[in-house]
């Protein structure tokens, strides 16, 4: 497993000016990790040429590579098919962006997953069609589609039941272990691993020994190695706390679990 960084721990002080993407690049090179994951709300809403050679410039002057764009299609779920068709269409241009920059991964939503789960049987055949649209250009540009679970507290099933169903390579997991209901969490993240082509690894807050109070990422990051996962492990901090401490610790306690070299 690689780590790598989403700019999305940054959140708080990308919107008050405090961090460029340019910083967030130069931390996650001065950090060590092996990849960068961009939020696409930290980006431009049409991502143009200009945009693709800045970021391929920046991200070769760090040596980091793009791990994956996490786009919010939150309308996936909609009864309104405007509003799907506009989401679609969005997806679509973040595919042409992820492969324009050598990036094989994209990290996509279910819709709004509490919506899709309360009305499974009006929703869930609307978010399957939409995906049936994306799947085709997906795979023509040799691009994945990562499923997460998200958001928090929603109930993570249907994402691998969609994975199932569409049954392509090109539709894979984004598994995030800290958006799964508790009573579910390691079950749920045991049956999402084999899909998995990202992770997310949320954090909140530690203890005095460094470990994560509400995760067991010692479990966790077993199960992954156990389904044979080789891919990025996405340092996602989501804590009160100050950001670049909460992400420093989040790296520290990943490196731990995965142990020396950065794991299997």
């Amino acid at each position: 497993m690689k780590l790598c960084c989403t700019s999305y721990s940054f959140d708080r002080a990308i919107a008050e000016g405090e961090m460029s993407l340019r910083d967030f690049y130069q931390f996650c090179q001065e950090a060590g990790v092996e990849g960068i994951e961009l939020w696409d709300l930290h980006l431009p809403d049409s991502p143009d040429g200009k945009f693709v050679e800045e970021t391929k410039q920046e991200l070769r002057a760090v040596g980091l590579p793009l791990a994956t764009i996490a786009v919010n299609n939150h309308k996936f779920a909609s009864l309104n098919a405007s509003e799907r068709a506009r989401d679609v269409a969005k997806i679509q241009c973040w595919i042409d962006v992820v492969s324009s920059l050598n990036c094989s991964v994209l990290r996509v939503l279910p819709g709004e997953l509490k919506a899709l789960n309360t009305h499974r049987a009006t929703r869930y055949p609307l978010v399957r069609a939409a995906f049936e649209e994306c799947l085709p250009y997906a795979q023509a540009h040799g691009v994945t589609l990562a499923v997460e679970n998200c958001p928090r507290e929603a109930q993570p099933e249907v994402v691998v039941d969609l994975i199932k169903d569409l049954n392509t390579p090109f539709l894979r997991a984004c598994p995030d272990i800290g958006n799964s209901p508790q009573a579910v969490r390691y079950r749920a993240w045991e049956d999402a691993a084999p899909f998995a082509v990202h992770v997310h690894a949320k954090t909140f807050d530690f203890d005095d020994r460094g470990e994560e109070t509400t995760i067991d990422y010692s479990r966790a990051i077993g199960i992954l190695k156990k389904s044979g996962y080789k891919g990025y492990l996405s340092i996602e901090f989501e804590g009160d706390g100050d950001e670049i401490v909460g992400v420093q610790k989040s790296i520290h306690l990943a490196r731990r679990h995965l142990g020396a070299g950065g794991g299997d």
